[in-house]
């Protein structure tokens, strides 16, 4: 009612407000105070409102809420909120659906399917919960045998045998007087025994790119991975049908197998065939193009002509009409005589831990000036010949200058406002070619991928007189933006405008580089067991310039900052929640050239560096992997809080980081070290933190969760508060845990 500023006023009668208007608007000013206080009392009315009800309540009434159902404090303990819990942590453990959960989930205790239900709505994890009980060796009557509890196996099954010990292993075991709980030494085929299977790694879907053809294997070798390295491929979730029933296969992220993409029937000639609930464009994955099996009869890639087959060394004879897939490997195989000649294209899902790098997920929108103009910028020309369209960045770039250019000079005095420019990349596709970015002073230029695309920006080594490389230059007060974009091949070089080169703009430096959600390839690109092409070398080069580079949200190869020139201050370099992968320990994640020290002062807030930083200042680090030596040289200023910083490093202050807190003895500081699933970009498990990495370093953040990159998905206090859930919801004779599946 009180939306408007003067809506006391407006209720008046006219002749009031016209004899108010003649007499300086005196009521006017008296009633919009009166409607500004009566505003705030109509809002404070409607949040008490909000606050009778789970769903739209404050977080700090969802613990008395709690309390009045008889949940107990403790089990809301990580969701509340308060000073030293911060608003991240809040938001991932909020207890706003245990809470709103809570009758239901106390009716149906004792029961199996209710402890996954208990991880969705705490953990935010999918699951599947298990009954040991019901897969152990039992002894049979001779009169009543049964046959689903013997003590053998079927040696025919692959399937069977690949599973056994897993999430769905249908074998039966013998008993364990172990218990599930000990985490020690864990035993798991127990009569008591219930074990909870979550899945952590989340599948991320690509849709419409390129395939990548392995030429030198031939040209009927393709891989779903547009950077040419094996993935294996992840299953689409579908939702239950029943909420009672146990969550199945086909119900969590789990990877593609080869008998998982088969077809129960088999198909013509009895061939094995893809399963239709998995083959498709809203399915698991999808393969099409326009000139298979040959130009003059183009056919659609259907399930009866997709092969589940092993592609491990290439060698599987693909009959005609048909497309043979692993889905282990992400490999893809034609017939010899049938290979495609134009583009193939793939749907399909990958694993991964988190929303960073490029990927086809919600980003937060970039903070942008309020006048900007926009261009869309195609990988392909368009079929409509009156309608043209760009097909690279350069060519968007060069046209936005033209005409900047243009109305500089019809214009009587230069625009007040600081023009800015956006490039949306509008296709699931690679872009290839280099291209250079001179801004004038005070423009800004973002490259950002389009709404639910993941652009490839490709930049191979086509030409021998310079470098294949994306170079950035900015005068005073220029930015530029990087969002949402996968760059494989050569670096990013950042430096600024040449005076002598533009002797009509003012001398100045580039303002800022700001990478976000962005992966730019480690070691530029990958073979196929995800190894990088050129280990050596750099993601970003730094040439003499005291740019800011701030890097959020994403992976990127090593850091080389040049320095030929005296530079009064260095050049600072912000990292959040971040990847710098070197490739090595042994080579330099951040520093200069051929190992010397780089000028650049540092920050760091929960990354995972992998290499050897020489830099000139860290001036503030914390929760945060450093996997090798630092070596800072001013160690006056600056602090590093709750990091691992490997022995031997010579730092600023530090606070609570490992080893330093663990005993003196080499033996103490040898345990407390890092140990990562994979250290190889393209893998699901990419620098995971296994569970026999230390405590120290897995619940050693500020805040009780883990060290490193991983930081806000606070898995220890999901696995905390989960853990303190099953312990309510399984029968008093039995013993609960949580294991991870993935």
């Amino acid at each position: 009612m009180f939306t408007e500023p003067d809506a006391l006023y407006c209720l008046l009668p006219a002749y009031i407000r016209l004899q108010d208007q003649k007499s300086g608007k005196a009521l006017q000013q008296l009633l919009g105070i009166v409607g500004e206080q009566a505003a705030a009392l109509e809002k404070d009315l409607e949040r008490m409102y909000d606050g009778w009800f789970i769903e739209t309540c404050d977080e700090w009434l969802i613990p008395y809420i709690g309390d009045l159902l008889g949940l107990a404090p403790s089990n809301l303990s990580l969701g509340t909120s308060g000073a030293e819990r911060s608003l991240r942590l809040r938001r991932v453990l909020s207890a706003r659906a245990a809470t709103a959960n809570a009758i239901a989930q106390h009716r149906r205790k004792g029961t199996l399917w209710i402890l996954e239900e208990i991880a969705r709505d705490v953990a935010h994890w999918p699951a599947r919960a298990v009954e040991y009980q019901r897969r152990l060796v039992t002894t049979a009557h001779l009169d009543h045998l049964n046959l689903n509890r013997q003590a053998t196996a079927d040696l025919h099954s692959a399937r069977l045998l690949a599973e056994l010990d897993g999430a769905f292993d249908d074998c039966c075991h013998t008993g364990d007087v172990r218990r599930i709980s000990n985490a020690e030494s864990r035993g798991v085929s127990g009569i008591a025994n219930v074990g909870l299977l979550v899945w952590r790694t989340r599948p991320y879907e690509v849709v419409a790119t390129a395939a990548y053809r392995h030429e030198e294997v031939g040209k009927h070798c393709f891989t779903f991975s547009a950077l040419g390295n094996d993935a294996p491929l992840f299953q689409h979730p579908v939702p239950e049908l029943e909420r009672s029933g146990i969550a199945g296969a086909e119900n969590l992220p789990v990877p593609l197998y080869r008998w998982t993409l088969e077809a129960g029937a088999p198909g013509d000639a009895g061939r094995a065939q893809a399963d239709p609930a998995l083959y498709g464009k809203d399915a698991s994955l999808y393969i099409e193009t326009m000139d298979w099996p040959s130009p003059a009869n183009t056919l659609q890639i259907t399930p009866e002509r997709v092969i589940p087959a092993d592609l491990t060394d290439w060698k599987y004879k693909v009959p005609k009409d048909h497309v043979a897939v692993d889905p282990v490997l992400g490999r893809i195989a034609f017939a010899k005589s049938q290979a495609p000649s134009q583009l193939v294209k793939v749907w399909y899902r990958y694993g991964f831990a988190m929303d960073i790098g490029g990927g086809r997920y919600a980003r937060k929108p970039l903070p942008l000036p309020p006048t900007v103009e926009r261009l869309q910028v195609w990988a392909s020309k368009s079929t409509d010949p009156t309608h043209v369209r760009m097909t690279s960045i350069a060519q968007a770039f060069k046209q936005w200058r033209e005409q900047r250019e243009q109305n500089q000079a019809a214009a009587a005095k230069p625009p007040t406002t600081p023009p800015s420019l956006v490039i949306e990349l509008m296709e699931n596709a690679v872009y290839h070619g280099r291209f250079t970015l001179e801004l004038w002073p005070g423009e800004t230029v973002a490259i950002v991928a389009g709404p639910g695309v993941r652009p490839v920006i490709w930049l191979p080594d086509e030409t021998t007189d310079a470098a294949d490389v994306i170079s950035l230059r900015g005068g005073h007060g220029s930015r530029i933006i990087l969002d949402g974009l996968l760059i494989a091949g050569r670096a990013l070089e950042v430096s600024n405008i040449d005076p002598a080169e533009h002797q009509a703009q003012a001398p100045g430096e580039l303002c800022e580089l700001w990478i976000r959600h962005s992966t730019l390839v480690p070691g530029g690109s990958l073979h196929p067991n995800c190894e990088p092409c050129a280990p050596s070398r750099p993601s970003i080069v730094v040439d003499n310039t005291r740019a800011c580079v701030r890097i959020e949200s994403s992976i990127v190869g090593a850091i080389q900052i040049l320095n030929d020139t005296d530079l009064r201050e260095p050049t600072p370099i912000n990292l959040c929640d971040s990847i710098v992968d070197a490739t090595g320990n042994q080579r330099v994640a951040i520093g200069g050239a051929a190992g010397e020290i780089g000028y650049a002062q540092l920050k760091v807030l929960r990354c995972t560096l992998v290499g050897t930083v020489c830099v000139h200042a860290l001036q503030y680090a914390q929760d945060s992997i450093f996997s090798s030596r630092v070596t800072v040289v001013r160690r006056q200023t600056g602090c590093l809080r709750f990091c691992y910083v490997p022995p031997q490093s010579r730092t600023p202050r530090r606070v609570a980081c490992q080893p330093d807190d663990t005993l003196q003895a080499s033996d103490g500081r040898q345990r407390v070290i890092p140990h990562f699933e994979s250290q190889r970009f393209g893998t699901p498990t990419y620098l995971r933190l296994t569970e026999c990495t230390s405590p120290l370093i897995r619940c050693g953040a500020h805040d009780e969760s883990e060290m490193g990159v991983y930081h806000d998905l606070f898995e220890p206090q999901r696995l905390a508060m989960l853990s303190d859930r099953l312990a309510e919801f399984v029968p008093a004779s039995c013993d609960a845990a949580v294991i991870f599946a993935s």
